[in-house]
């Protein structure tokens, strides 16, 4: 019986601790997908001797994207998904502790606030798992839900980029040949 006590004890200490670290009691948030920004993700954490300005738990059911306020907007779309959904943006950007593929969306410079490009970049031996899909899927979506129109442009020669695009969702507009100084 003292067996069990213990047992119980641990848990609830672990998730006091889980709840501490995401800045949020994780029993009274419930299920679903939970942003929590908080300026506390930028101080030196005692023992790690490191920030951790973005920290992401998953658990069943559960997800909780923790981020310091710079980082706000980014994680942002997380809240729409499904906590699975978002262990698999988290895995797209991460792999074994470094970024390993990123959306960027560059200034455009025609209609503002309602088109988008974006570009996508994916370490060499990230490649071919997976990351620049789910990445690429995730930036579409988010900037649909901004009210924003996505575009993609890729080098004629591009053909990953050009199957990704498609695989995303993505329809052939038409070829540019630009010439650049």
């Amino acid at each position: 019986m003292s067996g069990a006590l213990i047992l119980e004890q641990v848990r609830q200490r672990t998730e006091t601790f889980y709840s501490r670290f995401c800045g949020v009691s994780l029993a009274e948030a419930g299920p679903g997908a939970h942003l929590v920004c908080s300026p506390e993700r930028d101080e030196i954490l005692r023992g790690f001797g490191r920030r951790f300005p973005i920290y992401i738990l998953v658990k069943e059911g559960f997800s909780a994207a923790c981020c310091a306020p710079r980082y706000q907007e980014l994680l942002r779309p997380l809240e729409s998904l499904s906590p699975e959904g978002t262990a698999q943006a988290a895995e797209a950007a991460y792999r074994q502790g470094r970024l390993a593929c990123v959306c960027d969306a560059p200034d455009m410079p025609y209609l503002q606030g309602l088109v988008q490009h974006t570009g996508i970049f994916t370490l060499p031996q990230a490649r071919r798992r997976g990351f620049a899909r789910r990445a690429a899927g995730l930036a579409a979506r988010h900037l649909m839900e901004l009210g924003l129109s996505p575009q993609w442009e890729c080098a004629a020669d591009n053909e990953a980029s050009f199957r990704l695009a498609l695989a995303v969702g993505y329809q052939p507009y038409g070829t540019a040949y630009i010439l650049e100084e």
